[in-house]
């Protein structure tokens, strides 16, 4: 799906053009919510948004740190919904768990 994204191997290190492209291509950026923030934004509240966008992005249920984490995210930009809710999705998709695991 990104060509920019080299495979894992022995003494791997990741290039800072990877990093920087994921947090700043708007492209990436757009195409990480464009699908999912309409979906999560049908749940009735933070935390079934929270569960299901770690489903959709990380394959696995939320840890019991991350709804706690997310949720008070997502409770300090009420004012802006669908930016939060694409703030978390950025931020499991950049993280390593996705990297090395997806």
């Amino acid at each position: 799906v990104f060509p920019f994204i080299e495979q894992p191997f022995d003494d791997f290190q990741v290039g800072i053009d990877e990093p920087l492209k994921l947090s700043n291509d708007e492209g990436v950026l757009k195409a990480m919510g464009s699908k999912l923030i309409p979906v999560l934004r049908k749940l009735p509240d933070a935390r079934r948004q929270i569960d299901e966008a770690t489903w959709a992005v990380l394959s696995r249920p939320a840890t019991p740190e991350e709804p706690k984490l997310f949720g008070e995210y997502l409770d300090q930009r009420k004012d802006r919904p669908d930016e939060g809710l694409r703030q978390v999705i950025w931020a499991l998709f950049n993280s390593p768990e996705f990297r090395f695991n997806h």
